[in-house]
């Protein structure tokens, strides 16, 4: 199943979030297509904007999506990462033990801080209170065992991080006066601890320190979630040889017209040549080396091109936190098409569009972007016994879109209703008309999404809505 979120994230940035769930447990195959149809006037065109640039304005974040736990699952649960750890503290701290310990640290801290009571609440304080005391029991028999620095500095940081979010849900939306006398105790209490174990306190003289530090924090804990990413450079070798490949075919050229130079002229090897014999045989090898050069550089690009259409951009591969196979693959390709040239099922379901742009129906360039996915779920959930399937994060800057855009200047004289003469400035909105489509196991789905744009950025994402 494929879930689709496509917002403005700022002035500037397109999100496009996708939300693949690992349903069954086999290897989980998924397509995701966008194609964004663009006005002429945005300049966007194959000749100015390379797939080399597109990738340039794309940022991409691919993480877990986070395990659900209610307040109970949290105390009570065999899976609950609370849980786990209390009955782990005791193994043998071994390298496969310690990453499985700071995998659930994170994974405690990260669902502590985000968990809500059904009516969407926070949790009461006595249950937060019951987490927080179980789990400095856990924080204070680990940091007696012999660990590494790395494991060290995880329990630390999720211990500040608990004891932070303590503090704030003490304080709620209260002011300093407004708090019972118990909290003050509680949040007295509190502040003792972290003198004890050194972590940093607020203070005006040190907001942005103390502000940049506890942001950096929550980023640490929150890793357990997202996935390492690394290139696949495979591609690259084998364009590598397409080069290469080239290059031979030049060199075979080369090497035959010679041979045939030497049979055609009946050159004597061991006797002189005369000036003419000599002055043919270098004229036949200038010509086949121009000759030469210019088959390896055509057809270097005709193979470049044929692997282009072949093969995708680029490969990722993503890696659950702290650990060394990976769990996912992508293959990621853009390109321009004409609209004329699209499939006639996308062509079908871009009539939806409720708006009517005749500069989109024949010959306007569509920019295509395609993302395959191929995710082990067996592996992912041996790696990361939570997993309910990966959260894509699409941000798309559209800087280059709008950087050469004017303000609205023109004005037209429009009659209205009453029959009374107007005169009013004509906006210069430029509309781009996003289509996602989803395949999930053979299953499809379709999202219409109007963006509006104008000379100071985005101004608005709209979903179109159409019949099935």
């Amino acid at each position: 199943m494929g879930i689709v979120h496509v917002s403005k994230h700022d002035r500037y940035q397109i999100e496009i979030k996708t939300q693949m769930l690992a349903v069954h447990p086999d290897e989980k195959n998924e397509q995701v297509d966008m194609w964004l149809f663009l006005p002429p006037a945005l300049g966007i065109a194959p000749a100015e904007y390379s797939p080399a640039q597109f990738y340039l304005d794309l940022r991409t974040y691919t993480r877990l999506k986070t395990p659900l736990f209610n307040t109970q699952d949290l105390l009570s649960s065999p899976e609950s990462p609370l849980v786990l750890l209390e009955r782990r503290i005791e193994l043998a701290p071994s390298v496969k033990v310690q990453r499985f310990l700071r995998q659930e640290i994170k994974l405690m801290t990260t669902v502590v801080r985000k968990i809500q009571m059904p009516d969407g609440s926070n949790i009461p304080l006595e249950l937060l209170q019951e987490v927080l005391t179980r789990w400095r029991i856990v924080h204070e028999v680990l940091s007696g065992k012999t660990l590494l620095p790395k494991t060290i500095a995880c329990l630390n940081i999720a211990d500040e991080v608990m004891s932070n979010h303590w503090e704030l849900s003490l304080i709620g939306d209260e002011s300093a006066d407004g708090l019972s006398f118990q909290r003050q105790k509680m949040l007295k209490d509190e502040m003792m601890y972290r003198q004890s174990q050194g972590y940093l306190i607020y203070s005006k003289q040190k907001k942005e320190q103390y502000l940049f530090h506890y942001g950096n924090l929550v980023k640490y804990v929150s890793t357990v979630l997202y996935l390492d990413t690394k290139i696949d450079v495979s591609s690259r070798w084998i364009r590598h040889l397409a080069f290469g490949l080239a290059a031979g075919l030049a060199m075979v050229w080369a090497l035959s017209v010679q041979i045939y130079a030497l049979l055609r002229l009946g050159v004597d090897l061991d006797e002189g040549m005369n000036l003419h014999l000599i002055g043919m045989f270098v004229g036949i090898g200038i010509f086949s080396y121009i000759l030469k050069d210019r088959i390896k550089a055509t057809t270097g690009r005709w193979l470049t091109d044929l692997l282009n259409r072949k093969m995708p951009d680029r490969t990722k591969q993503f890696y659950v936190d702290d650990e060394d196979v990976p769990i996912s693959f992508n293959d990621e390709k853009t390109r321009f098409v004409k609209v004329r040239d699209l499939p006639k099922n996308i062509q079908d379901v871009y009539k939806n569009f409720q708006e009517w742009n005749p500069y989109f129906l024949f010959g306007s360039d569509v920019l295509h972007y395609q993302q395959k996915r191929t995710t082990h779920v067996k592996l992912a959930r041996r790696q990361f016994p939570r997993f309910r399937g990966v959260v894509h994060i699409h941000r798309f800057h559209v800087w280059n879109w709008i950087k050469t855009l004017a303000p609205p200047k023109k004005s037209i004289v429009v009659v209205n209703a009453d029959g009374k003469i107007e005169r009013c400035k004509v906006p210069r909105i430029y509309t781009v008309n996003l289509m996602i489509k989803t395949t999930v196991e053979n299953q499809v789905e379709y999202k219409l999404y109007r963006v509006l744009l104008n000379n100071r950025g985005l101004v608005a994402v709209e979903p179109v809505t159409f019949p099935s």
